[in-house]
């Protein structure tokens, strides 16, 4: 009766080897294919009918922080880290979030994909708005708004 057993056993063997190895290469193929790197397509929207301003002021980042102040009500462009997240839409000097940062008021007509937006957050973008003092963002922890952004392009 043992010599059924070992040939039952001999049979899942046989059969059984093909089916791992199989297994094994399909699991490896799903799991390269699961590691593409991201992809490559920058966010950018613009409003073309709002990009037509044409006294607006090119400003870093840096000199931003430092100013934002005297600029109340004036179109600035600047190059900062854009967070788009839950509850904090914003641009910062650094990455650090060292509360440098500015809240972000986007166009209402800016079309805009909130999923790529998702994706590039943390990345460099270039942005056009107009500075607004008298509100500090989501719960009054940023230094000012960009009120009406019109031009978000990543860099």
């Amino acid at each position: 009766m043992g010599g059924g057993n070992e040939i039952i056993r001999g049979l899942l063997n046989i059969y059984m080897k093909p089916f791992t190895i199989s297994n094994v290469v399909f699991w490896m193929i799903f799991s390269l294919a699961a590691c593409k790197t991201k992809t490559s397509v920058k966010a950018e929207f613009i409003n073309p009918a709002t990009d037509t301003v044409t006294n607006i002021k090119s400003i870093t980042m840096k000199d931003l922080v430092k100013t934002y102040n005297l600029l109340e009500g004036q179109n600035i462009e600047t190059e900062g880290i854009v967070y788009y997240e839950f509850e904090n839409v914003s641009i910062c000097l650094s990455n650090g979030r060292d509360g440098k940062c500015f809240w972000l008021d986007l166009n209402k007509d800016l079309m805009t994909n909130d999923s790529l937006l998702q994706r590039a957050s943390g990345q460099k973008f270039i942005l056009k708005g107009t500075i607004d003092n008298s509100s500090k963002g989501h719960l009054s922890a940023y230094l000012a708004t960009i009120r009406n952004v019109y031009y978000l392009k990543q860099k």
